[in-house]
């Protein structure tokens, strides 16, 4: 994968006993999204080029062949590399679409993962905790209310 709003991967590890695994990218200095937007102010003009690049980087990552579910997409999983630009990042629960719409080869558990403040519907309610393409497009509406608006999501 080679595309700059899509964390670049230099390598990785896997322990000698396979207990651990761990890959190796970039380190980018100005942390994730989440912190940089209420650690400085931010202008219009920058927030909409963070929805700009998010989008940018979630449409390559859905147009790869096979499409690329994230699974996880929200600030925290945003990091903003030297030039303020979005990067999306922790690829942790992605997967590949299969023919049928669905991540080829995964059991589908009953356990959710991911983070329920940016998860579609259909996967807090259903039986089925399976991401998708459609609960990636969810989990971009909600970080974009919550760059554009600047305010954090399901909080009292």
């Amino acid at each position: 994968l080679r595309h700059p709003n899509v964390v670049e991967l230099l390598g990785y590890y896997l322990s000698p006993s396979y207990e651990i695994a761990q890959i190796v990218s970039p380190y980018l200095i100005n942390g994730n999204l989440r912190e940089y937007l209420w650690g400085k102010p931010v202008g219009m003009a920058q927030l909409l080029g963070f929805v700009r690049d998010i989008t940018a980087g979630l449409d390559y990552l859905h147009s790869y062949s096979p499409p690329i579910i994230h699974g996880d997409l929200r600030p925290a999983n945003v990091l903003i590399d030297l030039h303020i630009n979005a990067v999306l990042c922790d690829f942790g629960l992605a997967s590949f679409v299969s023919g049928s719409g669905t991540s080829p080869g995964l059991v589908t558990s009953t356990t959710l993962k991911g983070s329920p403040r940016y998860m579609s519907p259909e996967l807090l309610m259903g039986d089925d905790c399976t991401h998708s393409l459609e609960s990636d497009v969810w989990a971009w509406g909600c970080t974009v209310f919550q760059v554009s608006c600047l305010l954090r999501i399901w909080t009292p």
